[in-house]
């Protein structure tokens, strides 16, 4: 394994070019930054990040007992459900977003990207009890950004009439809640044009360097409508591209990009499961960062 991980590494790791780039885009958004000891935190563990997902790409088995899977999943569905009830005092089912399924430590919309990963990869592997705890995991979230992306790596992907009558329905029961957040009289004033506003601001005043990275929430404080940051005082600005451009300028979207293209170099061929489930996962990863940030 350790071989493997190694192998792979070697293969996707930055060119000469590319490694002086990277380096010098960090050197000047830490000097540039609102928080330089953060931002350098954040850079230095970049390429850390980086070995860990290849690790996990080298790791990740190729089949998987099927069995076994659908009962992982709805043994996490179940946990997650126990803990909502508890955590809530009870169930309601009264409108929207009134019952959000949680795991423990961790908020909705990660575990919604945890059981839309879940689903992608039995959707490769054919599992099907598996893929429909997955699903029903995502759907008790209640979260938009990982549905958005699940919707778009399984169209992506060739999708069965099952699931395609499945998610047109989520879709159809959570775009009225979304349109009232882009139309309308108060649109400008709800949170997530808040955030995008603040964010493009934040690029706009420093369009080489950004804020520096890790330096959003104490950006916001500053470039954000006073009254509306009383209310959705957010650390991320809810936009993967947005998020990038805030804290690290246009340098910091090429390098993401360099980072993004060398680990495509370490998928298997899309002809195999682990192959087809990875190239599902990024397009689900970029799908959900349109609404979500995680880098």
């Amino acid at each position: 394994m350790w071989r493997a991980f190694t192998a792979e590494l070697r293969k996707t790791l930055p060119t000469k070019w590319e490694a002086l780039f990277i380096a010098f885009v960090a050197a000047y958004n830490v000097y540039f930054s609102l928080n330089p000891w953060r931002s350098l935190v954040f850079w230095l563990a970049v390429p850390l990040a980086f070995s860990l997902i290849v690790l996990l790409i080298v790791v990740l088995p190729e089949r998987a007992d099927k069995t076994k899977l659908a009962w992982l999943t709805g043994l996490m569905l179940l946990v997650a459900l126990a803990w909502t009830i508890w955590h809530n005092r009870g169930v309601t089912v009264v409108g929207w977003r009134t019952f959000r399924l949680t795991l423990p430590l961790v908020v909705s919309t990660t575990a919604a990207a945890i059981f839309s990963y879940l689903f992608l990869y039995t959707y490769t592997q054919h599992a099907f009890w598996a893929e429909l705890w997955s699903l029903l995991g995502i759907l008790l979230t209640q979260s938009r950004g990982p549905i958005l992306g699940l919707a778009m790596a399984v169209l992506y992907g060739g999708v069965s009439p099952l699931w395609f009558v499945l998610l047109i329905g989520f879709l159809i029961y959570a775009v009225p809640y979304t349109m009232r957040e882009f139309v309308g009289p108060y649109a400008f004033y709800t949170q997530r044009f808040h955030i995008w506003k603040a964010a493009w601001d934040m690029f706009v005043m420093r369009p080489l360097s950004g804020v520096g990275l890790g330096a959003f929430p104490q950006a916001l404080a500053i470039y954000s409508h006073p009254v509306l940051y009383e209310f959705f005082p957010f650390n991320h600005a809810h936009n993967i591209l947005l998020h990038l451009l805030a804290e690290t300028g246009l340098g910091g979207v090429l390098v993401y990009a360099i980072l993004l293209k060398n680990l495509i170099k370490a998928f298997p061929p899309s002809s195999t499961a682990k192959g087809r489930f990875l190239r599902l996962s990024l397009v689900a990863y970029l799908g959900r960062n349109i609404f979500d940030v995680t880098p």
